[in-house]
């Protein structure tokens, strides 16, 4: 039979069955919800949207706080429905190369199951929203980090500001100058927001619920103090900043340390084998010459 002719009838048919689960979802029966609606007050009558395909797409790789947090954390503007939206067509473009590849190949001469590789397709398509979330969680990851080391240089910023008399709104704009970076932009948003619609303690909460970081919502709950109450936080600060200078040492080397690990890898299921190897081969190939 011709590979080619085998290709459209199953096109056809995938397109038909597609067609007539479409028509079937379309004709069920109305919710209890629905149906009742007409005849409820309209004050107990709470009309919600049902979930997006990409929001349900998107309910297999992690939960829209999760998403949300860690695009926040990542820096990234987009919202929740776009990131899942991305990885459905992700999943889609990546099955549907691999189905055109396994067509091509068995319209080529291939002895391949055609059926088997458009099931395959299906879940190869899943290798792109996992790499797409994986480089999210690096993402956030990485930036966290970040941000982590370079907080003993902002809280020493902002209290030298503090102690030359300096406001509060005005320290950060002056630690958003020297400290640069992802604090920059950071500290940089929150005068911003404080400026148009919130208040600056809010504006500072909202970063420590976004970036996610203990340090970083111990250093907030700092400036609050500052800021709402009026208490000499300077001194605090400075304290705070060699904690964290200390903290972000220990880091550091706990990163070496995995590092190292991660070095021995490689020369264990690598190197080694293959030392092991040269080292037993002439014994061995002398045992067999020796051998009637």
């Amino acid at each position: 039979m011709n590979p080619t002719l085998v290709a459209c009838a199953s096109a056809a048919a995938g397109g038909g069955v597609l067609l007539m689960a479409g028509a079937v979802a379309g004709s069920r029966r109305a919710s209890l919800a629905v149906r009742l609606e007409p005849y409820l007050p309209r004050s107990l009558v709470v009309l919600r949207g049902g979930p997006s395909w990409a929001e349900k797409a998107g309910r297999f790789f992690s939960d829209e706080e999760e998403l949300r947090g860690l695009l926040a954390a990542a820096g990234r503007d987009e919202t929740a429905a776009e990131m899942r939206a991305k990885q459905a067509m992700s999943w889609l473009a990546v099955t549907g190369g691999f189905a055109l590849a396994v067509i091509l190949l068995r319209a080529a001469g291939a002895r391949l199951a055609f059926a088997g590789g458009l099931a395959a397709s299906v879940f190869v398509g899943a290798a792109g929203p996992v790499v797409m979330h994986a480089h999210l969680k690096a993402q956030a990851r990485a930036r966290r980090m970040a941000l982590e080391l370079g907080l003993p240089a902002v809280s020493g910023l902002v209290s030298v500001a503090l102690v030359a008399g300096e406001s509060l709104r005005a320290a950060l704009s002056c630690a958003a100058e020297g400290a640069g970076g992802q604090w920059r932009a950071e500290l940089e948003r929150v005068t911003s927001e404080a400026r148009e619609a919130t208040t600056l303690g809010d504006a500072l909460e909202q970063m420590a619920r976004r970036l996610d970081i203990a340090s970083v919502t111990r250093f907030v709950n700092s400036l609050q103090l500052a800021h709402e109450r009026g208490v000499p936080v300077a001194g605090v600060l400075r304290s705070q900043s060699a904690d964290l200078r200390s903290a972000a040492s220990r880091r550091l080397l706990e990163a070496a340390g995995r590092t190292q690990v991660l070095m021995l890898v490689p020369v264990v299921f690598l190197v080694l084998p293959v030392c092991v190897a040269f080292a037993f081969f002439p014994a061995i190939r002398s045992l067999q010459q020796l051998s009637p």
